[in-house]
């Protein structure tokens, strides 16, 4: 499974919200996460590590913008799915 190292720009170039299912130190747990959520049926799902973070991040989606970002959150809320919103600085 790919682990995507996020770089330091992220918040100027990239989305500025991350929905992400859980964050560990341990990258097999992480991994587990991710198989989990392709078979929920979330298939952008990937692990990113985040600059200022030494975890595993399992991210869902990214959104550049909070209405679509939204959108997914009431799919995970009804699925019971457990997320929180990583925001971009920007």
């Amino acid at each position: 499974m790919s682990v995507w190292s996020a770089r330091r720009d992220l918040d100027t170039l990239g989305p500025k919200f991350y929905i992400v299912s859980g964050s560990f130190l341990v990258p097999q747990n992480a991994e587990k996460r991710i198989r989990e959520l392709h078979k929920a049926g979330y298939r952008r799902a990937g692990i990113v590590v985040f600059p200022e973070s030494e975890f595993y991040a399992a991210v869902i989606d990214s959104f550049a913008d909070e209405a679509s970002a939204n959108k997914l959150v009431a799919k995970l809320q009804s699925a019971r799915i457990p997320y929180f919103i990583k925001r971009g600085t920007n």
